[in-house]
């Protein structure tokens, strides 16, 4: 006779002492071209995205009480960032366990505490709440002792958002090509060496439906898309000897019209640091790439001190480098 759900449920609350813990990567667009927009309203894009060790942390453990909690602390813990059902680990938890629960492989009653420690500010174009959404669907199966079919993740990802795929399907390397709306990834090795980055965030917020709204695209008449099975031009190749020669952000402009702050901020950064510094996907961060931490360092240096002069302010001002992973497990934490 086999055990009730109830029973099943205490027996995993047991089992579990602790919390499972995932990291969530920032990243950066190195190419993004639009190539139209599509009938359903979506804009067809293909971008090439490096994940930053600028990350967020996600951890999951069973909880006695039946349903999802999530708590939020961080020093980028923004208002603006949901605890409730309009979060992205939330969702992810929550179609995780529905999908399990339908089968049996967890009970329907299952309770489920999330932690979210934000290090990634949002709305800045660097992917934190995809990134936090592929590390809590990690934590998650951990916590919990089951794993999503490869369907079934497909389809929970393509629900999440258009770039919640790539943190998922690069956890080897953190380095693909995203085509589609960004939910088909091609990964890439890792970069080696990895890159380093200069990233500044100015204290505005870039709305990702603004931007792609201010490109003005009718549905239809979309250019050719990159082949996605042919060998593809890796965009760090020569960049770090030319100043970020060969990447390229189309949504630049349209992010100028939508946030004119960001005009200001080129004009800022051209001046400080010409031709280093690109986009990071629809804003509103910038970021520059450096084959030695030293002149990172350097660059971010000279952008801060103009940007202080001009009176613009930052949300967050570092050096990062290629993480050379995506979304990544990293164990269990004592209570």
């Amino acid at each position: 006779m086999s055990a009730s759900p109830v029973t099943e449920l205490r027996s995993l609350v047991e089992r579990t002492e602790g919390w499972c813990s995932a990291i969530a990567p920032a990243k950066v667009n190195l190419r993004l071209d639009v190539l139209g927009r599509r009938a359903d309203g979506f804009h067809e894009i293909a971008t090439a995205m490096l994940a930053l060790d600028l990350t967020d942390r996600v951890s999951a453990r069973l909880g006695a009480r039946p349903g999802l909690s999530l708590e939020l602390e961080g020093p980028l813990a923004s208002p603006d960032v949901p605890v409730d059902g309009r979060n992205l680990v939330w969702r992810a938890a929550a179609g995780a366990l529905e999908r399990a629960a339908a089968d049996g492989r967890c009970p329907a009653e299952l309770g489920v505490e999330l932690a979210l420690f934000k290090r990634i500010p949002s709305r800045a174009g660097l992917g934190g709440g995809s990134a936090d959404a592929a590390a809590a669907l990690l934590a998650l199966e951990a916590a919990a002792g089951f794993e999503l079919r490869d369907d079934e993740r497909r389809e929970l990802l393509g629900e999440l958002g258009s770039d919640v795929a790539f943190f998922d399907a690069t956890r080897a390397s953190g380095y693909g090509w995203c085509f589609g709306r960004g939910e088909r990834v091609r990964p890439l090795q890792a970069p080696q060496p990895r890159p380093w980055v200069a990233l500044v965030v100015p204290a505005v917020e870039s709305p990702t439906a603004a931007v792609y709204g201010a490109l003005g695209l009718a549905p239809g008449n979309l250019a050719t898309s990159p082949a996605e099975g042919d060998v593809l031009e890796d965009p760090l190749r020569g960049a770090l000897d030319s100043k970020g020669a060969g990447l390229s952000n189309g949504l630049e402009r349209a992010a100028i019209e939508a946030v004119p702050e960001l005009g200001q901020w080129r004009t800022v950064l051209d001046h400080a640091a010409p031709g280093e510094y690109h986009l990071a996907g629809s804003g509103s961060g910038w970021f520059a790439l450096h084959a030695d931490e030293a002149a990172a360092h350097r660059s971010i240096e000279r952008a801060h001190a103009a940007a202080v002069v001009a009176g613009l302010g930052t949300r967050l001002v570092t050096v990062a480098r290629a993480a050379g992973h995506g979304a990544k497990l990293v164990g269990t934490e004592a209570e």
